[in-house]
């Protein structure tokens, strides 16, 4: 499957905060409180896709989960079992970018 650069998706098409909520919300799928650790993980994996210069869409594989799930655990060390809130923000943030029309 051919991924869209960074460059070429349209800066509307990189879903902001308001965006992701409002997917959860009409998904009626997350509590608030779930939405904002869902929201930190989002960030997390953000600053990692920045920091090593990857598309954040092409990120969004299973793939790509389990690389930045064991890149931040071996820089952080959590709890093995902390890192399952990851996965599944990512899973989150991938069904936002699909009610976009960009799927993953």
């Amino acid at each position: 499957m051919q991924y869209p650069s960074a460059n070429s998706m349209p800066a509307n098409a990189i879903p902001t905060t308001t965006d992701m909520l409002r997917v959860w919300h009409n998904d009626r799928c997350l509590r608030d409180s779930s939405a904002g650790v869902y929201l930190q993980w989002i960030g997390r994996f953000r600053a990692y896709c920045a920091s090593h210069k990857l598309n954040e869409w092409a990120e969004l594989t299973l793939e790509g989960a389990y690389r930045f799930i064991a890149w931040y655990t071996h820089r952080r060390h959590p709890d093995p079992r902390y890192s399952g809130g990851a996965r599944k923000a990512l899973h989150a943030l991938s069904r936002v970018y699909q009610a976009m029309g960009l799927d993953p």
